[in-house]
């Protein structure tokens, strides 16, 4: 045995110990890693119909409001959710969401009423969060009925 592979035998069980504690430290990390998703609307958004659909792969929400009420149903459990509507200034009111207790469905006293949408539509932005991982969008809404 010569003495490189004498050294190999002493290094090779600190490489074992550094390496184990190492893949430990990165698989911790990219767990915590917060991920980033936009939501694609399926088709026209109306509102006060409640055909607005948000996907991304099988995750849906679905937007709709009744009578300055606006509620988001949605097929997984959220941590929170958070809508905003942008008016023709660029100014934007925001709005925290109150859910029961399955955290499926979303609601929020927003004020989206008819008489106030310039050419029926709103530009509206949500953002929704599952755990580490949040969706949003910024869409146009017809509140047309």
């Amino acid at each position: 045995m010569n003495r490189h592979q004498k050294l190999a035998l002493v290094v090779a069980p600190f490489l074992i110990v550094f390496g184990y504690i190492g893949a430990d430290y990165y698989a911790e990390y990219k767990q915590s890693e917060e991920l980033v998703y936009e939501l694609e609307l399926n088709g026209n958004c109306v509102l006060t119909a409640g055909n607005c659909i948000l996907e991304k792969d099988q995750f849906q929400l679905e937007v709709f409001n009744r009578q300055g009420h606006t509620q988001i149903a949605s097929n997984h459990p959220l941590t929170s959710a958070v809508l905003s509507r942008v008016r023709e200034d660029d100014s934007e009111s925001a709005f925290q969401m109150t859910t029961d207790e399955q955290r499926k469905a979303w609601s929020a006293n927003t004020g989206i009423v008819l008489s106030e949408a310039k050419d029926n539509s709103v530009l509206l932005r949500l953002i929704v969060s599952v755990d580490n991982t949040f969706f949003f969008k910024e869409f146009n809404a017809s509140v047309a009925q």
